[in-house]
């Protein structure tokens, strides 16, 4: 008995070990860049199967003829061309030919009959559909031919002397035509070719009668044919030909009744002769039987009273059957036993990672030693696979067992030569290979519309190994979402068909590949195929679809307006704040021209590369309509990520379709599970639409001044993504990656205010006086202006700069002309609360000397140089900076703004280090100076004086 090894005791195990070959080891490395879905694991030696495991030579320059696994017993006899030469030749059949203990016993057992030793001399071979029936009757017929030293070679009995051999195959015999015998007359039945090849044309004359009726003969006949030396008679297939001939009628019967009542007296005949055995097979197929089970019953009850059965091979030489028909080579015992131990120690993990009691490690251990033992018995198959075909398909009625496991194995095998595996299981069957799937496809019986329904899946597979391939690495040699699903696919058929996640999860193990790996892929599998069910048995692929199809199915009927209006829900800001947003403007007038800031996020549709994109940009940032806009300066862009905007579409497909058909009245009545099922779904796909969503904008374009004029515009990118924010609403991070990227102001220098509106010249002001209206308002509109997070940065610059009298206030400030007629102003003196009126003015000291009447000049003019000078005006300053590493990040930002504003700016900087015994000068040299040099950077080594030594 074979059993499949999982999470539950199992203690049935293959027992037989195999003989030799060489390992090479082959890296499996696998990282992975997921971390928080899926746990590291260390890279794992595995020896690819094909190097230990030589296949035949046909098999390997992929000539193999598939033809020569449907062995028929007459074109052996006969040594037609079609028959393979190994089958021809004693020497070589045996070869390949695994003689069991119980094909020995067979052996011993005809020899005693023929012998005349006590015994049974009808034997019936019993064996399922493509179990070795055959191959048995051909090792009898080569066994008792009189010529071969081969006997000694293999260990089996020495035949009787002047033995006869005679074949009689169904498969040879027309039910109208009958058969052309060799050397000898047209026979219609069984019986005349039986009396021909044991008596020639004597036998055959005395039975020509009964030919050409086509009538059975009695049984005195038949014992005066068949007396004579030690006789073997083998008969193959009988129930097709018997099959056909009830279609042939005869006078008060039919042929079929007729072979039926041959078959019963030679089985009566040959028991009363010492020296003759008959051994025999009835069904060529199992669905002959299933098709003729009331023939079959026939035959059971005539000839089956007189009979014993014998089952020459069982399911424990199943796996050396496999392997002596496809290698030439196999490992031995010491080769494989690293390979084992390794496949071992995944399961024993696999299992502790359901469980970490007492209980369960010891389950662990029993089943890792379980597994060990068993892959000695299989290598290079996994013993699961071993026990997929050896026992659970054999109760399909197309699949032909030995026959068509080798067919399937010499196609996968072929296609899987290069492929680094350590054992071969059921989910590396390359089901993708079009050989592959079609014999598989006939050995299982499944009709079109099943395979319509794998196929769908398979797309499924397909992108889910695409996703797995951005978490793991090496995914073709290890495509694990292929893998589970092809063994969840096969494992669907035949007794108890099914896999329970346990099971499937254990089945899956493998060195190198964490657990925690196959059962995250396994989550988001069940999730998405569209044909597996889950049943008492555990889940199984079946031709109905499931839920997952339903969604699928529904989703596609959702068009693109559909999902972006679900989309927005998602993209959509709650919270009020700083920051407004306008969501997918169709056009610049869907953009407000108002002071605040405001993030646009540009479609998620939109067509062409970033500098497409930013041209667009460009136009809705100076225009509103067919207007120029104003405040420009209070404009951000979002750019969305394609990568993610595809991830987004399924899943809203999904909800939408999730939603939709969780009020269907079929689902609400009668399907509890499945809308519970639903609900569950919804809240899944909803929060991974709202993290995704939080995903899709994270690149912000600012727009700055390219150029002299503001209608020269260029675009900063920010990109969110990349920083450690600690904020966690979309609005609050946008806020702070502009604040840290210096693109938003929280502080604004009084300074600044001086070097904007009288140092540089620019509009707003009347000679040295501006209005605060227009102070704010250039804030907003001016792309050289900083822009501020709010109003009370300019609140706060102000009241600072008229407490350290940088400039003045006044308010209710009537003019005649640009002159100021109302007066006097006020110096160092803070207003509680500003006036934003048009009449209230900031003014310069150069107002207060030109206006001594209107104004009090300041006793104390502040000492404080402005942040630039005048166009008008050269200024030769340096800077000298002191600061740490740490800093320096934030300073480039600001040194990358004053090289926008004035040309030549270089920096030289002057290195010094606490604790420099940490390092040599050599190191210094080649892992600091030397590829800064590479990069065009002038480095110069400062030897320190004594005096910088000693201090």
């Amino acid at each position: 008995m074979i059993s499949t090894l999982s999470s539950e005791p199992c203690d049935a195990v293959l027992s037989i070990r195999s003989s030799s070959l060489r390992i090479y080891a082959l890296r499996l490395s696998i990282s992975f860049k997921n971390r928080s879905a899926m746990s590291t694991h260390e890279p794992s030696l595995i020896p690819p199967w094909s190097t230990l495991a030589i296949l035949r030579p046909a098999l390997r320059k992929k000539q193999d003829d598939y033809a020569r696994y449907a062995l028929h017993l007459g074109s052996v006899v006969r040594r037609d061309v079609s028959c393979p030469d190994a089958y021809k030749k004693p020497s070589t059949f045996f070869a390949l030919t695994f003689l069991s203990e119980a094909i020995r016993d067979l052996f011993r057992e005809v020899n005693d009959g023929l012998c005349g030793r006590p015994g049974h001399r009808s034997l019936q071979l019993q064996t399922p559909f493509g179990g070795g029936k055959t191959h048995t009757l051909v090792s009898l017929y080569h066994w008792a031919q009189p010529v071969g030293r081969w006997r000694q070679t293999y260990g089996l009995p020495k035949r009787p002397k002047k033995l006869r051999c005679v074949v009689l195959s169904g498969v040879d015999f027309d039910p109208i035509e009958g058969r052309h015998l060799q050397e000898g007359p047209q026979t219609r039945t069984l019986w005349g070719a039986l009396a021909w090849s044991v008596g020639g044309e004597k036998a055959w004359e005395r039975v020509r009668v009964h030919d050409e009726r086509r009538i059975a003969p009695g049984g005195e006949l038949l014992q005066d044919l068949l007396k004579g030396p030690p006789l073997l008679l083998l008969l193959d297939e009988l129930l097709l030909y018997i099959e056909k001939c009830q279609g042939v009628s005869l006078e008060q019967s039919n042929f079929g009744r007729q072979n039926l009542l041959f078959l019963q007296t030679l089985t009566e005949v040959i028991r009363t002769l010492p020296h003759h055995v008959l051994v025999y097979s009835l069904q060529s197929t199992s669905q002959e039987a299933a098709q003729s089970e009331t023939l079959l019953a026939s035959l059971q009850t005539l000839v089956g009273r007189l009979d014993v059965r014998r089952e020459p091979f069982k399911g424990v030489h199943f796996a050396e059957i496999l392997r002596r028909h496809l290698f030439s080579k196999c490992p031995s015992a010491e080769e494989i036993e690293p390979i084992a131990d390794a496949y071992a120690e995944a399961l024993r993990q696999t299992l502790l990672c359901a469980d970490h009691s007492e209980a369960g490690r010891r389950q662990a251990e029993k089943q890792a030693n379980l597994l060990k033992e068993a892959i000695f018995s299989t290598y290079p198959f996994h013993p699961d696979l071993i026990a997929l075909l050896s026992v659970q398909w054999k109760s399909i009625p197309s699949y032909q067992q030995t026959r068509g496991a080798l067919r399937i194995l010499s196609v996968a095998l072929q296609c899987l030569q290069e492929q680094p595996y350590g054992l071969i299981g059921v989910g590396d069957l390359p089901l993708e290979e079009a050989d592959v799937w079609r014999v598989c496809f006939a050995q299982l019986g499944l009709e079109e519309a099943e395979q319509t329904s794998f196929f769908a899946d398979q797309g499924v597979v397909d992108e889910m190994t695409e996703w797995v391939s951005q978490e793991v690495e090496l995914v073709s040699a290890l495509p694990l979402p292929r893998r589970i699903a092809t063994s969840l696919f096969l494992h669907s058929f035949g007794t108890q068909g099914g896999r329970t996640t346990s099971r499937l999860l254990c089945e899956q193990a493998c060195p190198g590949v964490p657990p925690l790996t196959v059962q995250h892929i396994w989550e988001r599998l069940r999730r998405h195929l569209g044909y597996i069910h889950h049943t008492a048995d555990g889940f199984v692929w079946a031709v109905d679809p499931n839920l997952n199809r339903w969604l699928f199915e529904e989703g596609e009927t959702f068009d693109e307006d559909t999902l972006l209006a679900c989309a927005r829900g998602f993209l959509t800001w709650e919270e009020e704040g700083a920051l407004s947003l306008c969501l997918w403007p169709h056009g610049s007038q869907e953009i407000h021209d108002k002071a605040a800031l405001q993030m646009v996020y540009l479609p998620v549709n939109l067509e062409g590369a970033d500098r497409v994109s930013q041209d667009l940009c460009r136009e809705w940032l100076l225009r509103v309509g067919h207007t120029s806009r104003i405040f420009r300066n209070a404009l951000f862009f979002a750019v969305p990520r394609l990568s993610v905007w595809e991830q987004m579409l399924p899943l809203l497909r999904l909800c939408l379709a999730a939603r939709r058909l969780s009020q269907h009245p079929s689902i609400r009545g009668n399907r509890e599970e499945d809308l519970r099922v639903l609900k569950e779904r919804i809240d899944e796909i909803t929060l991974r639409l709202t993290q995704l969503s939080r995903q899709l904008y994270e690149r912000i374009w600012v727009p700055v001044c390219g150029g002299e004029s503001e209608e020269d515009v260029a675009f900063e990118s920010v990109d969110v993504s990349q920083m450690k924010l600690t904020q966690t609403s979309t609005q609050a991070r946008y806020i702070e990656a502009l604040v840290r990227s210096y693109r938003l102001c929280e502080r604004l220098q009084p300074e600044r205010l001086v070097a904007l509106f009288w140092d540089d010249g620019l509009p707003g002001r009347r000679e040295d006086f501006v209005s605060l209206p227009s102070l704010r308002k250039a804030f907003s509109s001016y792309l050289h202006f900083p822009r501020l997070l709010s109003e009370r940065v300019l609140v706060d610059a102000i009241k600072e700069g008229l407490l350290v009298k940088l400039f003045g206030y006044r308010e209710n400030v009537l003019f005649e002309g640009d002159v100021p007629v109302d007066g006097p102003g006020c110096w160092g003196v803070v207003p509680p609360k500003l006036s934003w009126r048009e009449e209230t003015l900031l003014f310069s000291h150069k107002a207060a000397k030109r206006f001594p009447l209107l104004f009090d000049e300041p006793s104390h003019p502040p000492q404080k140089e402005s942040l630039t000078t005048s166009s008008s005006q050269a200024l030769d300053v340096g800077m000298v900076l002191t600061l740490d590493v740490t800093q320096l990040k934030h300073a480039s930002s600001l040194l990358s703004l004053l090289s926008r504003k004035v040309s030549g700016v270089q920096l030289r900087v002057e290195l010094s280090m606490e604790q420099p015994d940490a390092i040599s000068r050599r190191w210094l040299t080649l892992e600091v100076k030397e590829p800064l040099e590479e990069l065009g950077v002038g480095v110069e080594l400062i030897e320190a004086t004594d005096d910088e030594k000693a201090r």
